[in-house]
């Protein structure tokens, strides 16, 4: 086998390549000195790609998704740096509605950067703009509902309140809302927030007769929904509420294909509507924006019935009086009442009573298993070993509230606020029931107190209000929308 020849062997002695080689050595030498003489930034910039060039300034206007003006910046003097931004932490404003609330007033519901605001004073202001008329500006009222709640975004429900009636004969028109950022670099934010097309105004959309006599604005649904628990919510709410309401449902993603499935007999009736929220995750806010949309539920409301209940789907209400509740709602009206709250019943989430003691378990457990919630759980009144916070919740005449809550509304315009007698109205509570989808019971206590068990409750009372409906709303409900499916 042959040796191999040294690198050294292998470098031409004459010719083109000899010099090539001569060359290159000469240049690395150079370097080398270079290197050594300038702290090597020669060197570096012989070897490694050149930095982007600073961006010109001089009085131009910079658009980095956001409006920034630096003409009035004096960039005549010195070695003028370069700051480029990259991200952005949270918008002013990020729209969810507008509303015209009568002929003057509009309202529109908001997420707005709570920092931003926390720190400065930022002006809101409305324009209504025609075609034929002046425009007209006035200053906005900022009502932030849910100020303590979240990090990032804050609801706000911003009111546009102008000094003479506007678009009401029909013209058409455009509201316009500006949002003014602290500071003098950044432009204000103006943008059309609604657009009334000529002919639209309907001065009889805000007085009654509206389309219903109730709606129902519930906080937006996520995670492992029952559509069970939601299929017997919504069968009785309608049995209870009558078929003049209609019931809003926000999917924030727990609306998946079997509990829409539950809820689409409803929505052909015309008496669900569901609103698809999913988008709005990308942005942080309270409870997936809990108070944002029950303030958009109560606008959009306005125009659509004479009252606005607000409560969960694991609350049912119970009334023990003989007043039907429309009724009972026109009562309140005449008496100058805009909101009232009721009381809520907590009840056990896993205690259920087995009231015939010499039935085997495998047949109770197979007949138990297709009952309904409300039908089985009857142990209410717990004492769970802490002080439970008495839960309210209430319902509004829309048109004579600003703004609202989860558990009441701090902004009405007019009226009075009264607490609902319990045997007039109240509401069971069903808590831990809807998000998840296994069966319910887990113990059949042999006391009426529920005891003794193993989930640590005792002193309970069994309250079998709500039990007592079960055929009833069965029956109404085949009557409505047919044989439904049991989907645990």
């Amino acid at each position: 086998m042959k040796s191999q020849k040294s690198l050294v062997e292998n470098i031409p002695t004459s010719g083109l390549g000899f010099n090539a080689v001569v060359v290159l050595v000469v240049i690395n030498c150079l370097l080398l000195v270079f290197q050594i003489s300038s702290s090597g930034s020669l060197y570096e910039r012989a070897w490694w790609p050149t930095e982007a060039q600073p961006m010109p300034c001089a009085n131009i206007t910079i658009a980095m998704d956001e409006n920034l003006d630096m003409s009035s910046i004096d960039l005549s003097r010195g070695e003028v740096r370069s700051f480029r931004a990259h991200g952005i932490a949270t918008r002013l404003i990020v729209e969810v509605g507008s509303y015209r609330n009568g002929p003057r007033t509009f309202s529109s519901v908001v997420l707005t950067s709570k920092r931003l605001n926390n720190l400065h004073d930022i002006l809101y202001e409305c324009e209504w703009a025609t075609a034929d008329s002046p425009t007209l500006k006035v200053k906005a009222r900022a009502i932030k509902p849910d100020w303590n709640m979240g990090e990032l975004y804050g609801t706000m429900v911003i009111v546009c309140t102008f000094p003479k009636d506007v678009g009401t004969k029909s013209e058409g028109g455009r509201l316009i809302l500006t949002a003014h950022y602290p500071g003098a670099f950044r432009t204000p934010e103006r943008f059309i927030a609604l657009t009334e097309m000529q002919g639209e105004y309907n001065a009889s959309r805000f007085q009654p007769p509206y389309p219903y006599d109730m709606t129902f604005c519930g906080s937006p649904l996520y995670g492992n929904i029952s559509p069970q628990r939601i299929r017997e919510w919504i069968a009785y709410h309608a049995y209870f509420l009558g078929n003049r309401t209609l019931f809003i449902f926000q999917d924030a993603g727990g609306i998946h294909d079997d509990v829409y499935r539950v809820l689409k007999p409803w929505i052909d009736l015309g008496q669900v509507l569901v609103e698809n929220l999913r988008q709005a995750e990308v942005y942080e806010g309270y409870y997936h924006h809990q108070f944002t949309m029950l303030n958009d539920c109560l606008l959009r409301s306005q125009t659509l019935s004479n009252w606005t209940f607000f409560f969960d789907v694991d609350e049912f209400l119970f009334s023990s009086g003989d007043k039907k509740p429309v009724d009972l709602l026109a009562e309140n009206a005449r008496n100058n009442v805009t909101q009232f709250l009721f009381k809520t019943v907590k009840m056990s989430d896993g205690l259920c009573l087995k009231e015939n003691k010499r039935e085997s378990d495998s047949h109770f457990m197979a007949k138990i298993s297709r009952k309904w919630a409300f039908e089985k759980l009857v142990y209410a009144k717990c004492d769970y070993g802490w002080t439970t916070v008495e839960s309210r919740k209430y319902a509004v005449q829309p048109q004579m509230v600003w703004a609202t809550g989860v558990h009441y509304s701090e902004h009405m315009k007019q009226g009075k606020r009264i607490d609902m007698d319990p045997d007039v109205l109240r509401s069971y509570h069903y808590h831990n029931t809807v998000n998840g989808r296994t069966e319910l019971c887990k113990e059949f206590p042999k006391n009426p107190n529920g005891e003794p068990n193993s989930l640590k409750v005792k002193n309970c009372t069994i309250d079998k209000s709500m039990a007592d409906l079960g055929p009833a709303v069965r029956s109404y409900e085949f009557a409505m929308v047919g044989e439904q499916p049991f989907i645990l």
